[in-house]
């Protein structure tokens, strides 16, 4: 979620997508999807259409309920570059 609201003895959350148009879907990640299930009718979902012209809002409160996403599976690459500890010695070394 994106904020956190307290209004007297209770909290709410809200969740803000926005879109480019007027038209268009939203995603959820996966813990958005689980938090919006685990916090029910304390958890709102806030659709901003048109951003940057003449924003609309669109308020949905306990969206697992009233909403039926299409779960998604992406696999993604992640690359990493290792630097050993007697690269850092040597390197170190050429400094000096």
């Amino acid at each position: 979620y994106d904020y956190d609201l307290s209004a007297e003895h209770d909290n709410y959350l809200i969740e803000v997508k926005g879109l480019h148009g007027l038209e268009g879907g939203i995603s959820f990640t996966a813990k958005e999807w689980e938090m919006a299930q685990k916090h029910g009718e304390k958890y709102f979902v806030v659709v901003v259409r048109n951003v940057e012209e003449t924003p609309e809002f669109q308020f949905i409160n306990d969206p697992t309920s009233k909403l039926d996403p299409t779960q998604q599976i992406i696999r993604t690459v992640q690359i990493r570059w290792g630097v050993s500890q007697s690269q850092l010695v040597s390197s170190k070394e050429l400094e000096q």
